[in-house]
């Protein structure tokens, strides 16, 4: 029997929960690590920034050229989201062109499925409107007899009660 420690855990189970904290550990470490690569990366372009010289005394030229070139990365950074944007626009049209094609390819599909069943039913419906139309036909044949019939007995038996 394997010994238990003072939480009443065996050494496999002890030994279980001591690799499941190590991975959660290495993974909680390597999270960091990116998150530490990301600001690593943004203190460097500050630092870089940094390093270039100040001037003392800027003057107005230096200021409104400064103030010229980021507006211009400003405006080449909007360009490049356009362009990530039309990008994004042009992909969400073929797909959505794509998938509209599956849709209308599996409907017509349907359709022809359903077209083969109803033509069926339909040609049962006629059959029986067929065996009806010649029913009432032999049904009106058969009332025209009768009237004959009555017509007939009635002729022949109204001279007998006139006499």
């Amino acid at each position: 029997m394997e010994k238990e420690d003072n939480h009443g855990y065996s050494g496999q189970k002890q030994q279980c929960l001591s690799e499941h904290r190590t991975r959660t550990s290495i993974e909680n470490r390597l999270e960091g690590d990116a998150n530490n690569l990301q600001a690593e990366q943004c203190l460097d372009k500050l630092y870089a920034g940094l390093l270039e010289p100040l001037v003392e005394k800027p003057t107005a030229k230096y200021i409104a050229d400064t103030a010229q070139q980021l507006v211009a990365d400003l405006n080449d950074k909007r360009k490049t989201d356009s362009q990530l944007l039309e990008s994004f626009r042009q992909s969400l049209e073929q797909e959505t062109a794509r998938m509209f094609k599956t849709v209308q390819q599996q409907m017509y599909q349907s359709y022809e499925v359903q077209s083969a069943l109803v033509d069926q039913k339909l040609q049962e419906l006629f059959a029986c409107l067929d065996k009806i139309s010649a029913t009432e036909a032999e049904l009106q044949t058969f009332r025209q007899s009768l009237k004959n019939l009555f017509q007939e007995m009635h002729a022949a038996t109204s001279p007998e009660l006139s006499q």
